[in-house]
């Protein structure tokens, strides 16, 4: 009983923990990849506003749906000043996936989004 609880109350206990809790994330996230829920004939989608941003002519729309969208309008065809943050809005449109890495070892995009 005294071994039991000399062992509970030892860092050494916290460490092997702590290691093996890194190690098993590690290679969770590494080999376990995650599949949209939306499929490529979706055409339609709903979600809320949570981030708006607008350069040059385009407006850029960070809604949350069923997953996190990023949304690209041109400017001139819609009235941006009647959108705000926290508004539900319904998107007609065609996803796209981001384009795959070109250059080796440079920051990818596509890799970005998908652990943010």
């Amino acid at each position: 009983m005294k071994r039991l609880r000399h062992i509970l109350q030892s860092r050494y206990l916290f460490k092997v923990m702590a290691i093996l809790f890194l190690f098993l994330s590690i290679i969770y996230t590494k080999y376990h990849k995650l599949e949209s829920v939306y499929s490529k004939s979706d055409m339609v989608f709903e979600g809320t506003i949570y981030d708006k941003r607008v350069e040059d002519n385009i407006l850029t729309l960070y809604i949350k749906a069923k997953e996190k969208l990023i949304i690209k309008y041109e400017r001139d065809n819609l009235k941006i000043d009647s959108l705000s943050y926290g508004d539900k809005v319904l998107v007609k449109g065609v996803l796209e996936k981001p384009q795959v890495n070109s250059i080796p070892n440079t920051f990818n995009y596509k890799e970005y989004l998908y652990n943010k």
